[in-house]
């Protein structure tokens, strides 16, 4: 099995990332289906909090996770 590291670092450019990261969290724990019914309503508060995210941040993380998904 790849990790989500192994998938993006292959693709993506010019992009800090971090382990544990949210983008991290969605890969490992959701299919493409369900994120991209997340992208389709409003993060949850409590996911704000706990990952320190904006609504903006939070997307940007949830459709890293979709990229990394399709491209694993």
């Amino acid at each position: 099995m790849v990790s989500f590291m192994q998938v993006i670092e292959k693709h993506t450019e010019n992009r800090t990332l971090h382990t544990d990261s949210y983008a991290e969290y969605c890969f490992d724990n959701f299919g493409v289906n369900e994120l991209y019914s997340n992208l389709n309503s409003q993060p949850k508060p409590n996911d704000l909090i706990k990952w320190g995210l904006t609504v903006q941040q939070w997307r940007q993380e949830v459709e890293l996770a979709i990229q990394a998904i399709k491209n694993d």
